[in-house]
């Protein structure tokens, strides 16, 4: 999955992937899922075909679907949304396998989910298919329906015709019998594992519902997390607002003193030296009465 652009996503293409496989059949497998934030960028026109892959093929489009340039910005799908569908795809089918939990089946359900997402909110206009006759096979195997999500596998009669297929068309190339046996022990696993009772819901009717449900209850309980979270933070940011004023107050009142202290020894150190002032000329005046009761005692003047 590709994603690009912003945090509300108008934008959803489905691509398959025209590629040779290993085993020698060229088949259409869908296995990537691009998203677009914008409308007019280049390559966004339905149809694009993309070079690129590894080994030379291209990317041709299967399904997508655009989200109204008026749709809400409020009921877009968003980076978390797709951020929380792809984790709940991956819980759901965690092991990866040929037949069941593979990119074909990966994509696919993204695709289809985000989708259904879309339908919920009433912004989704219907898919528009190409290819879809194409897609959906690997070999002679059947995978996925294209509409649903629901995975399809081979039974019975079919199933081991298939195996055989694979076998003869490896034997072909040369592919060594040990390596021959694990691939086809490999998919007869991965069909017994796909058909047991914990995973079957990929092969019931409605497998898209499942994953829908358990979307938005995930998307609800981070939801509620972010809120606290959020909460808190604002809480955490208040009493730090709170305490800052209250420093600030604190300073204020502290620089108020520390003025009003200044000018207290200003005016002590003022008073101190206009009394130094006031006891000088009081001696400098005694001095002279002194010098004048000489003069007129007649008193010798002082050595």
């Amino acid at each position: 999955m590709f994603v690009e652009g912003g945090w509300g996503l108008p934008y959803f293409r489905l691509f398959c992937a025209d590629s040779t496989v290993k085993l020698g059949a060229r088949c259409l497998a869908v296995d990537r899922v691009f998203i677009n934030s914008g409308y007019d960028r280049l390559g966004l026109e339905p149809g694009t075909t993309v070079e690129g892959l590894p080994n030379g093929g291209k990317y041709h489009t299967a399904q997508y679907f655009i989200i109204p340039r008026g749709a809400p910005a409020s009921d877009r799908l968003t980076v978390l949304d797709c951020a929380i569908l792809a984790s709940v795809i991956s819980d759901r089918a965690r092991d990866y396998s040929s037949l069941s939990y593979m990119c074909c089946w990966y994509a696919t359900m993204f695709f289809l989910c985000a989708h259904r997402i879309c339908s919920d909110r009433k912004i989704a206009p219907p898919i528009q298919d190409k290819k879809l006759k194409s897609t959906g096979k690997w070999g002679k195997f059947t995978l996925i329906d294209y509409h649903t999500g629901r995975l399809k596998l081979p039974n019975g009669a079919s199933f081991e015709d298939t195996k055989q297929s694979f076998e003869r068309s490896m034997t072909r190339r040369q592919v060594p019998p040990a390596q021959i046996a694990s691939i086809l022990a490999t998919l007869g696993a991965d069909k017994s594992h796909a058909e047991t009772e914990t995973e079957a819901w990929i092969m019931g009717p409605d497998p898209i519902s499942v994953v829908i449900e358990l979307f938005n209850a995930r998307r609800c309980q981070l939801m509620l997390s972010m809120k606290a979270d959020i909460a808190r933070a604002v809480a955490v940011r208040t009493r730090a607002a709170r305490e800052i004023a209250e420093a600030k107050a604190e300073a204020v009142e502290a620089k108020a003193e520390a003025v009003e202290a200044k000018a207290e020894a200003e005016e002590k150190v003022a008073r101190a030296n206009e009394e130094a002032a006031q006891a000088k000329r009081e001696a400098e005046e005694l001095r002279a009465l002194l010098a004048q009761l000489r003069v007129e005692r007649g008193d010798p003047a002082p050595v």
